[in-house]
């Protein structure tokens, strides 16, 4: 790996960091973890309005942490990659 995709990766990889350091959106990447949900369902679980659940999605997925499958009109939301999961493990393991 050359500089220039190192540092592309470090970017990436630090941006993921600044939007998980969010309490609220560290635990809907949490529960995503262990089953995919629309938005209603993570609003319901965790006790928040779903128009606030949904802004926390948005900047998940834009940053490349979440993916969204749409089901008709609904999206049904995932961990995008390996590297999301693992960050989130590594930080919610010290809340265990």
């Amino acid at each position: 790996m050359d500089d220039k995709e190192k540092k592309k990766r470090l970017e990436e990889t630090a941006g993921m960091l600044r939007v998980l350091g969010h309490p609220d959106r560290l635990r809907i990447l949490a529960c995503l973890m262990h089953k995919k949900c629309f938005v209603n369902d993570l609003a319901e679980k965790m006790g928040l309005p779903q128009s606030t659940v949904s802004q926390h999605l948005r900047v998940m997925t834009d940053r490349g942490i979440l993916i969204g499958e749409r089901h008709g009109v609904k999206v049904c939301y995932k961990p995008a990659s390996f590297l999301a999961e693992s960050i989130a493990r590594m930080l919610l393991s010290n809340c265990e």
